[in-house]
């Protein structure tokens, strides 16, 4: 028995058709997926972020200033220039939001 050359290229068509879309939807779940993942390593950074925050302390943030001078320091006789009295690192370090957080 032959059947008409055009019901067969119309189902072949058809399946072809179905096959593109059932990619399609495992491409958006794949997409979904990833975007999960994403949220979810943004959530890990933003912890993180939270608990480093919440553990800096005026006294330790000036340590590190010191800690980054004395870097400057030592670059083999090489000039830095440092404001006296410190003046232009509150922009860096404002101790006195630091002190009224601290309370």
């Amino acid at each position: 028995m032959n059947t008409d050359p055009s019901i067969e290229a119309a189902i072949r068509d058809a399946v072809e058709v179905e096959k593109r879309l059932e990619a399609k939807q495992v491409q958006v779940e794949i997409a979904k997926e990833d975007a999960e993942i994403e949220i979810e390593r943004a959530k890990g950074i933003a912890e993180a972020n939270n608990i480093i925050n919440s553990s800096l302390t005026a006294e330790y943030l000036q340590h590190e200033v010191n800690t980054a001078l004395l870097r400057f320091a030592d670059n083999d006789g090489s000039i830095v220039v440092i404001p006296a009295n410190m003046q232009g690192f509150e922009m860096i370090l404002d101790s006195g939001a630091l002190r009224r957080g601290n309370q």
